[in-house]
């Protein structure tokens, strides 16, 4: 059955997503076009959305689990999705990268679209952000109850290590002390909220500002449903501080900022 319309299917961790949908929400708009997006709960993402937040609010716009032709092909797969999929689309692009060509163009161009992605399609508002996500009742109670340790001044740092050689360098970890320290050293009654995919860097960070020092149990694997409940839980804390200092190549640290509004630093040497 031929697909009329765009189909988004969001790539990557938790921040990826959330701009990848959002994204999706300002072409329906703008382009008026039928948008299904397909959220799939993957090694990197792996819950679905209704394990995370509340129903999708958007009317104009589907957003389903979607049949397993919608899956990413790939040698694993023996790219049998996409092959499933050449009836339904005129166009699929697989790892889409909108400096490439314009989503717009694309757009324009095709009737029936299938893209994949892990970067925002095109710019959005990211005050409708916090409308689009809201988190469950049990995640926002558990959101709550970190920030009510928080201080007048509390600053958010995000330090991504495991996988990302990226961040680990261009952020180096004695640039987020030094930053700490002259945070602390401006704000004496400060705290700080540390959020990290690594737990060695946690304790080790623990024992410098001991109670200075708030973080939360977060189970580091995103691969479980209770690590992506905790990604949200860390990510929504980390945008009720007054500051984000975050890591470079990291999309998480600029989420929580579009979520909170406050001003972002990023360590990059």
């Amino acid at each position: 059955m031929r697909q009329k319309g765009i189909t988004i299917v969001p790539t990557g961790g938790l921040a990826n997503r959330m701009r990848v949908v959002m994204s999706a929400l300002h072409i329906a708009d703008e382009k008026t076009k039928n948008v299904h997006i397909v959220w799939h709960a993957t090694k990197e993402c792996n819950a679905r959305w209704e394990d995370l937040f509340l129903p999708f609010p958007p009317k104009n716009v589907i957003l389903s689990e979607g049949m397993r032709k919608n899956s990413i092909a790939s040698k694993r797969n023996l790219w049998l999705p996409k092959l499933c999929r050449s009836r339904d689309y005129d166009k699929q692009i697989e790892c889409y990268n909108p400096s490439e060509m314009p989503i717009e163009t694309l757009c324009d161009k095709y009737d029936a679209l299938y893209i994949s992605t892990c970067y925002a399609l095109c710019d959005y508002d990211s005050g409708q952000l916090s409308k689009i996500f809201c988190p469950k009742e049990e995640l926002q109670k558990n959101i709550a109850n970190v920030t009510s340790l928080f201080a007048e001044h509390t600053l958010g740092v995000h330090i991504r290590r495991k996988d990302n050689k990226q961040a680990i360098m261009h952020s180096p970890l004695s640039d987020f002390h030094h930053r700490m320290d002259k945070y602390l050293a401006e704000y004496p009654d400060a705290k700080i909220f540390l959020c990290t995919d690594d737990a060695s860097v946690k304790r080790h960070f623990c024992q410098i500002f001991k109670e200075r020092m708030i973080t939360t149990d977060a189970e580091l694997q995103r691969n479980t449903l209770t690590g992506m409940q905790d990604a949200v839980v860390d990510l929504w804390c980390l945008a009720a501080t007054s500051l984000v200092v975050g890591s470079y190549y990291s999309s998480f640290s600029d989420t929580a900022t579009e979520l909170g509004g406050q001003p972002l630093e990023i360590i990059n040497v």
